[in-house]
């Protein structure tokens, strides 16, 4: 079985979906990983990832995800044509879920990324409650107003008994210099919840022009070598708590 880890944020537009491609294409250079974009009625994965290409069923009607940049994926952007809305209830919410984790033809993966909606709702109880989630990771801005919703996603991940494995700090600044005025928000604001929590910060990612250009252009921002060496810390310390888990 796979380690399964949760990519989560309290607030929509802080840049989750960035923050799970990227460290799952990187992950996919040294460990067999599959991405579920489980942000149902909003997938956005599929666009980032540059891709036409549909999620096909095999005659044992099991799906078979799509390939790139060594990854394996599935996305409901994957299933339905581009700007079509997803008119789902509850049920068929939870349905596709667990079509995604059980029945896709993933082969042996290591790592299973799940890049969830924004909130606290059904995607994260069905997955908590459901599957062996080993860990969750935060993704937050500086914003006083961005760092109370992720405090709610943390408190959701604890009371569902779910590890958080740390937060990840999005948009701070123009560039890594520690001095660097932060552009979205407050260092405090995310040393505080740090604090509050005894959540560590994994990292974080800058502001920059590269990043926001790689969406805009269906590429990974991680393909380019130095937006990877701002990753790749983070990564690592991702994988050291999860590894301290075991």
């Amino acid at each position: 079985m796979p380690k399964i880890i949760i990519v989560a944020s309290g607030k929509g537009g802080v840049g989750k979906s960035t923050i799970a491609l990227n460290l799952s294409v990187l992950l996919a250079r040294s460990f067999r990983t599959g991405l579920i974009d489980a942000d149902i009625y909003g997938p956005s994965l599929s666009f980032m990832l540059g891709t036409e290409t549909k999620i096909t069923m095999t005659e044992r009607e099991t799906l078979v995800p799509v390939e790139k940049f060594g990854l394996k994926y599935v996305s409901v952007g994957a299933m339905v044509e581009p700007g079509a809305p997803i008119l789902w209830r509850g049920p068929m919410l939870s349905k596709i879920l667990r079509t995604f984790l059980t029945n896709t033809e993933w082969g042996e993966l290591d790592y299973l990324v799940i890049d969830t909606p924004p909130g606290t709702g059904d995607v994260h109880i069905t997955l908590c409650g459901d599957f062996d989630v080993d860990g969750a990771v935060l993704v937050t801005t500086a914003q006083k107003v961005s760092i109370q919703d992720v405090s709610r996603a943390c408190e959701m991940f604890r009371k569902l008994k779910i590890l958080v494995l740390g937060v990840i700090e999005n948009m701070s600044c123009s560039h890594l210099d520690k001095d660097e005025q932060y552009i979205i928000g407050n260092a405090e604001n995310t040393k505080e919840f740090s604090r509050a929590f005894s959540v560590p910060v994994l990292g974080r990612v800058p502001f920059l022009r590269q990043i926001s250009y790689s969406c805009d252009n269906s590429i990974p921002a991680v393909l380019d070598a130095e937006i990877a060496t701002i990753y790749k810390p983070i990564l690592d310390e991702l994988l050291l708590r999860l590894n301290e888990k075991v």
